[in-house]
């Protein structure tokens, strides 16, 4: 996510060639923006929203897209369950923590790096605008 900006002129990575590594990364970007105007959309009807990142975990996916990867991290790859811990940590305690926000081991992380990949609000409208055209979500 954080090598990838909001991808405004392809968001169904229709163009180019296409690196499934690469799509990984423009979509978890994409859900954390969506997350983010999501939570604006909803608090006002008490309806928390969060995204995150369960850590490197080994599994079948990553062994198959990564296996380089896999190799040199291994030993410090985590479990199911401990990739799993900040998920169910946020859904079994909603009223706990700020809506919005992008989490890593029960804690907020930041979503980008400086400037670096760093989305405009027009970038932001405009992506909000083909979520909600691609699933039929009314304006407000």
């Amino acid at each position: 996510m954080y090598g990838q900006a909001l991808p405004v002129e392809d968001y169904e990575f229709a163009q180019g060639e296409y690196s499934g590594v690469r799509a990984y990364a423009r979509t978890k970007r994409m859900q954390v923006v969506l997350a983010e105007q999501w939570a604006t959309e909803l608090s006002p009807h008490g309806i928390a929203v969060a995204s995150m990142h369960p850590g490197w975990s080994g599994t079948p996916g990553l062994n198959e897209a990564l296996p380089g990867f896999v190799t040199v991290m291994g030993p410090i790859l985590r479990t199911t369950e401990s990739s799993a811990d900040t998920i169910v940590w946020l859904g079994a305690t909603p009223q706990e923590w700020p809506s919005g926000l992008f989490w890593q081991d029960r804690r907020p992380r930041p979503t980008h790096y400086g400037p670096l990949n760093k989305e405009s609000e027009d970038d932001r409208r405009r992506f909000w605008e083909f979520v909600r055209s691609a699933t039929g979500v009314p304006e407000r």
